[in-house]
């Protein structure tokens, strides 16, 4: 499939043809740091600003539909899921866009959220090209089929439903099933999941990851519960793919109290910690 990039009077396709040195300068390619960049940014530029064109690298047509694959990346290197449970619909965007101020681009919006389905349709449509929009708490096939077509680009269930990771796959969305066992999460793998939920992990912490992917070391693993500051390097050096991340992040006060500007500080942190236990 060729690929096309818009210019001011012209559209330059990277095949079925060359392409002349006047189109190669007309054509406006956004230039993208690589990964190892997003540590140390300049001074002047913040570090979501940063991590925010990692989005775009496939194409500047902010129609493009991410594809399973690459929503899957962008989901490790970014290392957090803000789990979000709010009170409201009318939260979800002001904290979503806060979220990513923050440099938390992952935002799975829990179905226990009210009008949660309509909270996903109206965060992706604002923040679509600049977060990764995915929904949470999927417990059945209607549900997960609702929420992929409000715009959902992940899906991530609390327990082991095989049955999802077919609906999720033919919308060539990624999904996590839940698993708490060793054999759950393997037969997590086996169904299709893309990434293994490991919950509720506060009991369990970051030698049971260890223990874990001993004999297993092909598993994607997703920790939530028991996620904070404190433990969040430890999970990641233990092995996980990513960090579910919920109260700890965005806390019952901040949804009562509104307070965008603290859920702001709080996601800066975890991507310090995140950065850090990466090395970058």
């Amino acid at each position: 499939m060729s690929k096309r990039f818009s210019t001011s009077n012209s559209t330059v396709c990277t095949t079925g043809g060359p392409i002349n040195r006047r189109q190669m300068q007309n054509a406006k390619l956004c230039p993208f740091p690589k990964l190892s960049s997003v540590a140390s940014p300049p001074a002047e530029v913040s570090q979501v600003n940063d991590l925010s064109r990692t989005f775009h690298q496939i194409s500047p047509d902010s129609s493009h539909m991410r594809s399973k694959s690459e929503i899957i990346s962008l989901l490790t290197q970014s290392g957090i899921i803000a789990v979000v449970r709010a009170q409201r619909q009318d939260q979800v965007v002001p904290l979503s866009e806060a979220l990513v101020a923050g440099g938390v681009i992952a935002v799975e919006i829990t179905l226990t959220t009210p009008n949660a389905i309509a909270a996903i349709r109206e965060a992706k449509k604002r923040l679509g090209e600049r977060a990764l929009i995915g929904v949470g708490t999927v417990l059945d096939v209607a549900a997960c089929r609702a929420a992929i077509e409000a715009g959902a680009e992940f899906v991530v269930s609390p327990i082991l439903r095989p049955e999802l990771v077919a609906v999720a796959h033919s919308a060539d969305r990624p999904i996590m099933l839940g698993a708490y066992t060793p054999t759950e999460a393997q037969l997590a793998h086996e169904a299709g999941a893309d990434f293994v939920k490991i919950f509720p992990a506060d009991s369990l912490g970051p030698n049971y990851i260890r223990a874990l992917r001993a004999p297993l070391p092909h598993l994607l693993l997703v920790p939530t519960g028991g996620v904070d500051l404190n433990t969040a390097a430890d999970f990641l050096k233990a092995g996980c793919a990513a960090l579910g991340v919920g109260s700890s992040l965005v806390s019952a006060d901040i949804l009562r109290g509104n307070k965008w500007e603290e859920l702001t500080r709080a996601a800066r942190a975890f991507r310090e910690t995140v950065e850090r236990a990466h090395g970058r």
